[in-house]
């Protein structure tokens, strides 16, 4: 299958020499067509999606990036996830660059595994992979699917490939904006900068996982002469993570080497994830938080993430309004609890107050409200919401978030109550900061 990469993607400048090309095409078509099949088939097996960016690479294709969409299933093992990428097909040997520039070729949706495309452009062409985890709830996710599946099996229903626009990001960003996913309906351009539309659209909670290419330990190896080191030497020479590397991708590595790495590297308890640069998250983290219990399991998942100082960086929001992005830039919001949700209804100037009724809290509020005539009325709101009062103290599911004090409720320093709107509806949200 890798011998036909090179001439099913764009801008490829290689040829082919055999006059049985379409025959051949044909076969890879159908092949890729029943991998597609496949893929869709276990949908129920998929728990988070992910983009993945190939670094660029000195020739015009790559000058910006190609963008991948990774399906990750519930195995827990990467490198069989199925990956898509979104290029263009030729039935000639040759691509045509104005083809490719107008509009003039249909989209190819090619479907490998995530260990096939980290041969072809870590290992081969030593381009980092850029792995963009989507925070998705299972709702979400669902329609994601739906709508990408749909066009992964009838690529005709996509417009026709377009270097500058309608691209392999393109596409994906397409996806989610047709499965309301995003802020608003302007498609990803520029695969390297693909990070950005994403943060733009509050779609990934995480900094990037990268992929490391190996060029500069290959040229280590290449510089080593394994046939004159023992194997205490080698132990030197390299670390744990590029002896494992070492062991599963160098084809020609002495039986004396396999034997003691073979040994050495269980001992050690080396992941085999690090001779590929990959970093393994947890599948609860592929979610999207919206309740308290969510988010005490994504806490304890981050917990357990190899890279200490990256939980430093990450943060979590649902849909928010621009304000209140800005206001909790600085902060990382680890729990969030959306106590009331107001449905069809506006309140006024987001003014609220919190009154106590013997043992129960509630929320209250003038808020407008649009009739099915268009009439536009004004309600009293009076929620009760679902803090519970022991003594002078108040718990959310048994967290002491703060007191009564002698001006009702006082919230503990690292909680914030926050009016803000997710989409069509407003939420009052507690937020630990």
């Amino acid at each position: 299958m890798r011998l036909l990469l090179p001439f099913l993607f764009l801008f490829s400048f290689n040829t082919f020499a055999n006059d049985d090309f379409k025959e051949m095409l044909q076969r890879y078509l159908e092949f890729n067509k029943q991998r597609a099949e496949y893929l869709v088939s276990t949908k129920d097996n998929i728990v988070g999606v992910e983009i993945i960016i190939a670094d660029e690479a000195n020739n015009l294709a790559s000058r910006f990036g190609h963008a991948l969409l990774r399906f990750v299933d519930k195995d827990g093992l990467w490198a069989n996830d199925a990956v898509v990428s979104f290029g263009a097909l030729s039935e000639e040997e040759t691509y045509s660059i104005w083809k490719g520039i107008f509009g003039g070729y249909p989209f190819l949706p090619q479907v490998m595994n995530l260990h096939e495309y980290w041969t072809q452009y870590t290992k081969t062409e030593k381009r980092d992979l850029k792995r963009y985890v989507l925070n998705l709830s299972p709702e979400q996710l669902d329609k994601f699917l739906e709508i990408s599946f749909d066009y992964i099996l009838h690529p005709e229903k996509l417009k026709n490939y377009t270097f500058t626009k309608n691209n392999c990001v393109g596409v994906i960003s397409k996806f989610l904006i047709e499965a309301g996913l995003t802020v608003d309906d302007k498609q990803a351009i520029v695969p390297n900068n693909v990070h950005k539309w994403l943060k733009r659209n509050s779609l990934t909670v995480f900094p990037v996982f990268t992929m490391k290419n190996p060029a500069a330990l290959e040229k280590r190896i290449a510089e080593t002469n394994f046939n004159d080191i023992s194997s205490e030497e080698l132990v030197k020479r390299f670390n744990d993570s590029e002896l494992s590397y070492i062991y599963l991708n160098k084809t020609d590595l002495s039986f004396k080497h396999f034997i003691f790495l073979s040994e050495y590297l269980p001992e050690k308890k080396v992941d085999i994830d690090d001779a590929f640069s990959f970093t393994d998250i947890s599948l609860d983290l592929y979610d999207r938080c919206q309740s308290l219990t969510c988010f005490r399991k994504f806490n304890e998942a981050e917990k357990k993430m190899k890279i200490a100082d990256q939980l430093d960086i990450i943060s979590y929001r649902l849909s928010e309004d621009n304000d209140l992005q800005k206001l909790y830039l600085n902060h990382r919001e680890f729990q969030k609890w959306n106590m009331v949700r107001i449905q069809d209804l506006t309140v006024r100037n987001n003014k609220f107050t919190l009154v106590r009724k013997k043992d129960k809290i509630y929320f209250q509020a003038y808020a407008d409200y649009k009739r099915a005539e268009d009439r536009h009325l004004s309600k009293r709101l009076n929620v009760a919401l679902q803090f519970q009062i022991e003594g002078d103290k108040v718990l959310l599911l048994d967290e002491e978030v703060g007191v009564l004090g002698s001006k009702g409720l006082e919230l503990h320093k690292n909680y914030r109550l926050v009016l803000h709107n997710d989409r069509d509806e407003q939420v009052l949200a507690l937020i630990k900061i």
